[in-house]
């Protein structure tokens, strides 16, 4: 089976091959750990579809004291099992002394605000974690504020995918404000949201400080035609941004061609 997940690019063929995985599969995982296999990179423990897959909070709570001090997995995918909060508890254990992991997939797993909020307390010191991913999750402002905050402090990430979540202007007010001043993360990914024009106004002003972010991806939100043409003049006045995503947000088609003009030569390959 193919995990119905639309992975991030730089994922491998093999990682996104998902089988059934059957206990045998989780009991060779950690037994893997527990040799410290110099082989095993990366752990894929998705489901088939989201809620369907076997990895539970009980497994997770027996793989945190080993990948905790793993030299060796770089990345960990657990999408379509409902881990929730309490799964978001251990991966919080883990992240907050692992400095190996640099990839943490975790769509559809029912994090919900609270779980959020756990994973960001696990990133604030973390120093390798580069991309997360929490599509499908229910996150709302709670959860996207949480996550904004630990923004203020975290140095390592460059990815942050929010898509397919809640999260309306305050969420966006939240983070926003935080990559203000962040000088790391190249990429936000808050598709599928339900930000509306104040909260793209939130994110064009800081678009006019940040200096790292090069890409932004905004479909399906509901910024309106005004919401559109106010990132226009973000291209212009800042150099570093590449991609400004913004079909399905009720713009006219003449804004969305005005804002690709202006975005003109610098798409991202």
């Amino acid at each position: 089976l193919k995990c119905v997940f639309v992975f991030p690019t730089g994922m491998t063929e093999a990682q996104l091959n998902v089988a059934v995985v059957s206990d045998a599969r989780l009991e060779s995982v950690r037994a893997r750990l527990e040799k410290r296999d110099s082989t095993l990179k990366s752990i894929n423990l998705a489901g088939p579809m989201i809620g369907v897959g076997p990895v539970t909070a009980v497994y997770l709570a027996t793989l945190v004291p080993l990948l905790k001090e793993d030299p060796n997995v770089t990345t960990i995918c657990l999408s379509a099992n409902n881990i929730c909060e309490d799964g978001a508890e251990h991966l919080k254990a883990v992240l907050s002394v692992n400095n190996v992991i640099t990839s943490m997939i975790l769509g559809g797993c029912a994090l919900g605000d609270a779980g959020a909020r756990l994973l960001a307390d696990g990133l604030r010191g973390n120093q390798s974690l580069q991309m997360i991913w929490l599509d499908y999750n229910s996150i709302g402002d709670a959860g996207a504020a949480a996550l904004g905050a630990c923004l203020r402090e975290n140095v390592a990430l460059r990815e942050l995918l929010l898509g397919h979540n809640c999260i309306g202007d305050e969420g966006v007010r939240a983070l926003a404000t935080a990559l203000v001043a962040n000088t790391t993360l190249t990429s936000l990914r808050i598709n599928n949201n339900r930000i509306g024009i104040e909260g793209g106004r939130e994110l064009v002003n800081m678009l006019l400080v940040n200096r790292s972010i090069f890409s932004v991806f905004l479909v399906n939100n509901q910024l309106g035609d005004a919401g559109v043409q106010a990132f226009i003049p973000v291209a212009s006045a800042n150099p570093v941004i590449r991609e400004i995503s913004v079909m399905g947000n009720g713009a006219f088609d003449e804004t969305e061609q005005a804002l690709a003009a202006a975005l003109d030569g610098r798409a991202i390959n």
